[in-house]
């Protein structure tokens, strides 16, 4: 697979307008933060607070990062949530992305999608390697995730921090709730990783939501 099934850009077009059914989705970007990847090595998880990350097998330039979420407004719908996570983008870079490729991890697991999480709980996370370390290793780390993880509403967001070891995690509400969802890295023209982007797949699964 060379492409994403749905316009990671467009996702990430203030304003867009997508159909839904009878009525519509309008694309809203948010920057809730920046994520300190002292290693720039990138873990995805389902629930940070109890751990089991997948590390992606390319790291990205090492420093702080802006993060970004799309979250689509959905109007002419009923029984529909008001908004709705699609995405969640780390800027690694503002060059021009020219490629998107699904990320890889580490090790493969036989059967497992490339790149692709299972989210179990509603939220998804992304972030340093590091802090599921700490949150294994100290309480009081574990408990500082995980309160931020309970402050997640249905279509928010947020990043945290352990300054103590200067590494985060970026946390979101995940789309329509549970699934696999793969993250691509987007790559700039000199070959290195620009952004990743988690696709929560509200437009493909759509139907089976409601």
């Amino acid at each position: 697979m060379s492409a994403p099934i749905f316009d990671l850009d467009a996702l990430f077009a203030p304003g867009f307008q997508i159909p839904c059914g009878p009525g519509q989705a309008t694309m809203r970007v948010s920057e809730i933060g920046k994520l300190a990847l002292p290693t720039g090595q990138v873990a995805v998880t389902a629930a940070p607070a109890k751990p089991d990350p997948r590390i992606f097998a390319e790291p990205v330039a090492p420093g702080q990062h802006r993060v970004q979420v799309a979250r689509a407004e959905f109007s002419g719908l009923t029984d529909w949530p008001e908004a709705l996570i699609a995405a969640v983008k780390l800027m690694v870079s503002d060059d021009p992305i020219v490629a998107w490729q699904p990320s890889a991890f580490d090790r493969i697991i036989p059967g497992e999608p490339i790149g692709a999480y299972r989210v179990d709980g509603g939220a998804g996370c992304l972030g340093s390697p590091e802090v599921f370390a700490a949150i294994a290793t100290d309480a009081r780390h574990h408990r500082a995730v995980a309160d931020a993880t309970a402050r997640v509403a249905p279509d928010g967001a947020t990043v945290c921090s352990v300054p103590e070891i200067g590494a985060g995690l970026a946390i979101t509400a995940a789309g329509w709730g549970n699934g696999n969802y793969t993250t691509w890295a987007g790559y700039a023209a000199n070959g290195a990783i620009a952004a990743l982007v988690t696709d929560f797949d509200i437009f493909g699964a759509e139907e089976s939501a409601g």
